[in-house]
């Protein structure tokens, strides 16, 4: 080892190059495991094998009706009935809030029924698994909920009331205190009780959910189709359903019923990560192995020496081990401090929150890779030290070979990632900017959305709000035009077609800061407290069912006044293509209305920078008294870029992976080509000796490493070309995949 350490010493461009590449990629690699490894470790104690999550959107149908169903079908072992009540908002927007000692909680809450407890196991702190839930008034309440709001000593048989709609008037006796349900794909609880009454006659309840355990060799993905047939039999609406491994439901935060789930993510962008991770490991490791064969030269007659006194191949080949292990076990301290001063400004960039080396997992992580790297790229420079015959590099009659092959593999294979990136990366710029900026019909700049829960009529400060420095000026809206849960309404044409209208409300003021305008005023026919216009261009789209200024529906002959057309608009989330959609906003049919009213939500007008005011705006709401659980205040713009956080996660991501590659990339060549320089003084200078300039020998030497650079490049481009059009085609609304995208990547 000390001839190791000498040849680190004496070597010190080669070994501040390998330190400092090493470290930086053990750092993204911490960083990125970490976060994948974060992800991947809830729900510890919970046998997921054949378990399952089935999601309702909707039912007319008995909830014990259902639960008969369930308990019916043989290819369910057993199900319990689940649905999470959320402290910040539920379907009504309305907050869950308990009442504990004559005091006011917000709290989570899931109602279930016992079976519940035996699929999740929770450790009792206070009360029974077995009898904790069983009477239908029991609760069992969360460790954290009983210290804020019980006394010490008198939780088990305490009373405790819900401020909720449908049960003001129950009281709960609690049963049970549990641990927090920590790093649970639930969201954690307060509270968990059983609903007490059916559902009246011809209620329709939405979003019910059940886990379900299936029985050995049941797929329960395939009873999707069964068990809806057999759950809407009878049933006065058809609702759809979803049945989901409980084990991927983090990984569909993107889908609709993620409301009821904690933490939830993509599965796309943990994937990418982990292929991040095994990249940036990949080219580390080229370059170690490299470099390492290339300054091998330097090692040749203590390699020769050691084996004429005895070592084998093996012997050789641990060494190069431990010399390996020892360079990244050093590399992956430095590697972690980096990888802490970074957490925050890497968490920020990819909009996550990231904390290295807070789980032993992590550590396990670090050092299977140190170990497992360490063998791998060990290996290759050893066995290339042990084919030299140790007589002839003795004498110095062994030539060693100088065209550094493998060196130019390895960088070829480095551009060629590199360029790939770059290409990937400007595409997905390129489409989030076209599906941020390209027309929607309204305004965006210098707008913010400010929505308050239901509870009660909300005071919104009307006019003290107006007067303040940055507001221009401020109207009602109850949803942005880009929000995924617009309103709608449903008609049906001549032919049985049943036709969606997507609604926009609001006042005028509103729709004026909205850039919308009525294009022509028809009789005026108030619908309730609202005035309805359609776009213009929906006359002609969906005249069979406009007609004599009405909406028709020919299944019930019926008809929706509407009082003229407005200027072209979608609405929508902003990845929603430009398609036809029969639009509609509801304006108040007063001309000063001021917003005061429960759903009243506001559209403000701010002057200066968006951002800024926008947060103006939240601190005049707290110094109002307003927490964050009783207004959200978001600019417009904000909202969209909220809903391209997929894309704009992925090409940050592809920004850093690139931003690495090309830094491993340039520390090689830089290494790689001192090197050559120092091997090869003497051919340099007989060369000029025969007339050769010093610009010539400049020019041969930094282009037998850009070469391969540059080749790579250049092989990269069709992947590249056919990775970005396959992925363009998930968009109703994408750019050109133009051949300029490939040529500002190679320049």
């Amino acid at each position: 080892m000390k001839s190791y350490l000498r040849f680190l010493s004496r070597n010190k461009l080669y070994t501040a190059i390998m330190a400092v590449g090493l470290s930086i990629a053990l750092a993204f690699v911490i960083l990125l495991g970490s976060y994948v490894i974060d992800q991947t470790s809830y729900d510890q104690g919970v046998d997921t094998e054949n378990l399952y999550v089935c999601h309702i959107d909707f039912s007319g149908l008995q909830r014990l009706k259902r639960k008969e169903i369930l308990a019916n079908a043989p290819e369910i072992e057993s199900a319990c009935y689940f649905r999470q009540i959320n402290a910040d908002n539920g379907m009504s927007r309305e907050s869950f809030k308990a009442l504990a000692n004559e005091e006011e909680h917000r709290i989570n809450g899931i109602i279930t029924e016992p079976e519940f407890l035996t699929i999740f196991p929770l450790v009792f702190l206070e009360g029974d698994t077995g009898t904790a839930l069983s009477e239908i008034d029991n609760v069992i309440i969360s460790e954290s909920f009983a210290e804020r709001g019980f006394t010490a000593g008198d939780i088990i048989g305490a009373e405790l009331r819900f401020a909720y709609a449908g049960y003001e008037d129950r009281i709960f006796t609690v049963s049970g205190v549990f641990e927090d349900m920590e790093k649970s794909t639930f969201k954690s609880p307060d509270v968990i009780f059983q609903e007490k009454t059916d559902l009246s006659d011809g209620a329709v309840e939405m979003n019910s959910s059940y886990i379900m355990k299936m029985n050995e060799g049941i797929d329960g993905t395939t009873l999707a189709a069964s068990l809806a047939e057999r759950l809407n039999e009878g049933a006065r609406f058809q609702s759809n359903l979803t049945i989901t491994p409980f084990g991927k439901i983090r990984g569909n935060g993107n889908k609709w019923f993620s409301i009821s789930f904690n933490n939830t993510y993509d599965e796309d962008i943990i994937s990418m990560y982990k292929l991040m991770c095994m990249f940036i490991i990949l080219i580390s490791m080229m370059n170690y192995i490299a470099l390492t064969i290339a300054f091998s030269r330097f090692r040749l007659k203590e390699t020769a020496t050691r084996r004429l006194l005895g070592s084998g191949r093996i012997g050789i080949m641990f060494r190069c081990f431990t010399e390996t292990l020892l360079l990244l076990a050093v590399s992956s301290v430095f590697a972690a401090l980096i990888a802490i001063a970074l957490k925050e400004p890497v968490g920020s960039i990819l909009g996550v929150e990231m904390n290295p080396l807070m789980n032993i997992h992590e550590y396990i992580f670090i050092a299977g890779i140190v170990i497992v790297s360490s063998a791998i790229a060990g290996a290759i420079p050893s066995m290339t030290l042990s084919i030299d015959r140790p007589i002839e590099v003795i004498k110095g009659e062994e030539k060693h070979r100088e065209k550094l092959i493998l060196s130019k593999v390895f960088i070829f294979t480095e551009g060629a990632l590199s360029i790939l990136s770059v290409a990937v990366t400007m595409a997905i710029f390129l489409q989030t900017n076209e599906m941020l900026k390209r027309p929607r019909g309204y305004e965006t700049d210098n707008l913010t959305f400010v929505s308050f829960p239901v509870e009660g009529n909300v005071d919104r400060f009307y006019y003290e709000l107006c007067r303040q420095s940055y507001i221009e000026a401020v109207g009602m809206l109850q949803e942005p035009p880009m929000s995924i849960d617009y309103e709608a309404l449903w008609f049906n044409d001549e032919a049985g077609n049943e036709i969606e209208v997507r609604r926009l409300s609001g006042d005028r003021k509103g729709m004026e800061l909205l850039g919308i305008k009525i294009t022509e005023e028809w009789a005026k026919n108030p619908v309730g407290d609202f005035y309805a216009y359609v776009c213009q261009s929906s006359i002609d789209m969906f005249s069979d069912i406009i007609r004599d200024g009405n909406i028709h529906d020919y299944k019930y002959e019926q008809d929706f006044p509407l009082c003229g057309t407005v200027s072209d608009f979608t609405i929508g989330n902003v990845k929603s293509g430009t398609e036809a959609q029969l639009t509609m906003i509801d304006m108040i049919a007063w001309d000063d209305y001021i917003p005061s009213n429960a759903w009243d939500n506001l559209i403000i007008k701010t002057t200066g920078d968006e951002d800024e005011a926008c947060r103006k705006i939240r601190e005049f709401y707290r110094s109002k008294g307003y927490d964050d659980t009783k207004f959200s205040a978001k600019t417009f713009n904000g909202i969209m870029k909220e809903q391209l956080k997929k894309e704009r996660q992925t090409m940050f991501l592809l920004i850093i992976f690139t931003a690495v590659c090309l830094l491993l990339t340039a520390m090689a060549i830089i290494a790689l080509s001192s090197y050559y320089a120092q091997t090869n003084t003497r051919n340099t200078a007989v060369r000029k000796v025969f007339g050769i300039s010093q610009r010539e020998v400049f020019r041969k030497t930094v282009w037998g490493f850009t070469a391969p650079v540059i080749s790579g490049a250049i092989i990269a481009i069709p992947p590249a070309f056919l990775y970005v059009d396959r992925w363009l085609q998930t968009y109703p609304v994408r750019i050109v995949n133009s051949p300029v995208i490939y040529l500002a990547a190679l320049s």
